[in-house]
């Protein structure tokens, strides 16, 4: 599964013969939280992978968070064989300060948000193959 961010992405995965699986988590403007959006993400593979596991979840920027949320606070740690973030802030970014909104909060260094996900990372994490890059 990749989180749409770079459609080459998903096309080079493809092109390896991996069955890939793209969404659009809607809105991805910072105006919803990342928590909201990892729920889109957990109805999707709910929805359309079914009972499939494992399988593996590749997420770009802020998709590689909520990816980790999926795992860590959904259950996706039960589904979830392999963890690929790419370029995500998981420590937060200062750029998150640039607008007022929920997504945006939740991506600043030190977020409440950051903060519940760091707790238990090792824990949980430690669970399934996980690489950051």
């Amino acid at each position: 599964m990749a989180i749409r961010g770079h459609d080459t992405l998903a096309a080079q995965l493809s092109s390896q013969g991996r069955a890939v699986y793209a969404i659009d988590l809607v809105p991805n403007d910072g105006s919803v939280g990342l928590d909201v959006l990892a729920m889109q993400l957990s109805d999707y593979v709910n929805t359309v992978l079914g009972k499939i596991v494992p399988f593996d979840l590749v997420g770009f920027s802020m998709g590689g968070s909520l990816g980790r949320y999926y795992v860590q606070r959904l259950g996706g740690v039960a589904r979830v064989d392999r963890l690929v973030t790419l370029s995500s802030p998981h420590r937060g970014t200062w750029l998150a300060y640039a607008l007022d909104r929920v997504g945006c909060w939740q991506m600043r260094p030190q977020s409440k948000f950051l903060l519940e996900l760091e707790r238990d990372t090792q824990e949980i994490l430690g669970q399934l193959n996980f690489t950051s890059i």
